[in-house]
């Protein structure tokens, strides 16, 4: 399983940070990642439930029943509590 987690986060998308900012959620139980010309991040999930824990945690859309999107703006990861300059995808045993 794979584990999506966020830094540098920010309330408003045209803050300048003048710290680390704050973290954000760690998405958990992915089973993989998808990007489409660097541009669409995709995490397929292998049940309903982690996807809707995801959701809950982000706000972030369903494409289908074990798919959500990513969203980017101004190069920043948007989720329901701010935007995101940094995030990785790792290896949940990490």
């Amino acid at each position: 399983m794979i584990k999506m987690e966020m830094w540098y986060g920010r309330e408003e998308i045209d803050h300048e940070l003048d710290d680390d900012g704050f973290e954000g959620p760690v998405i958990r139980n992915i089973e993989r990642v998808v990007v489409t010309y660097s541009q669409t991040l995709r995490l397929f999930f292998l049940n309903r439930e982690d996807l809707e824990q995801a959701v809950e945690l982000t706000g972030w859309r369903e494409l289908d029943d074990d798919i959500l999107e990513v969203p980017y703006e101004n190069d920043m990861v948007r989720t329901k509590d701010g935007w995101f300059g940094d995030y990785s995808i790792t290896s949940e045993e990490q």
